[in-house]
């Protein structure tokens, strides 16, 4: 028979990252949890929020490690490993952690990526929708998020992965469409395919 804290042990503990300053006045991220699932976990609670944090770190810095700070060198194959990696961390730890504010913490300390929740979220969507072979720096970031906006959208009218293919196709064959175009290429599809 399962005991009541072995059930306690299988269930996601909610947890929030926050910034506080260190002793050196630095920012720093931590994390927040109810003090009943603290109390509740014992002392292997701490192990893994210890845990955790260090990897959240190390995911931080891979990700601005990735990223050029001049933007005319940044490529559709940079976001996507670091929409990869953050896809990844995510799944990762939603074994043991429900990250309440997930998409607000990577946007406030992914720096060189001054962005928002909601571009945060596609950068997370472009590393899960798309495998590595299917990136190709001469289709632009913005093409890439095109597909990701319609993607719930494509994916209802059943042609997200015919419209994946179909943009690696004419990247290949030189035929891409400029932004504009392409977004009203989308709807055109999503709207016949209705």
């Amino acid at each position: 028979m399962v005991n009541s804290y072995q059930n306690k042990m299988k269930e996601k503990i909610p947890i929030e990252i926050t910034w506080m300053k260190n002793e050196d006045g630095i920012l720093e991220p931590e994390i927040i949890m109810d003090a009943e699932d603290y109390v509740s976990f014992n002392t292997s609670i701490a192990e893994a929020i210890v845990k955790f944090k260090i990897q959240y770190m190390k995911l931080l810095q891979k990700t601005q490690d990735i990223l050029p700070e001049d933007k005319t060198k940044r490529k559709s194959s940079h976001f996507w490993q670091i929409g990869r990696l953050l896809y990844k961390f995510n799944k990762s730890v939603k074994n043991e952690f429900e990250i309440i504010n997930f998409k607000e913490a990577i946007s406030h300390d992914f720096q060189l990526y001054n962005t928002g929740q909601r571009r945060i979220d596609h950068l997370i969507q472009f590393g899960e929708f798309f495998s590595k072979k299917e990136i190709f720096d001469e289709i632009s970031f913005a093409l890439y998020q095109e597909l990701i906006w319609k993607s719930t959208q494509l994916k209802k009218a059943r042609i997200f992965e015919k419209e994946k293919k179909k943009l690696i196709r004419n990247a290949k064959e030189k035929k891409l469409l400029g932004h504009d175009r392409y977004r009203a290429y989308l709807m055109k599809q999503i709207k016949s395919n209705a």
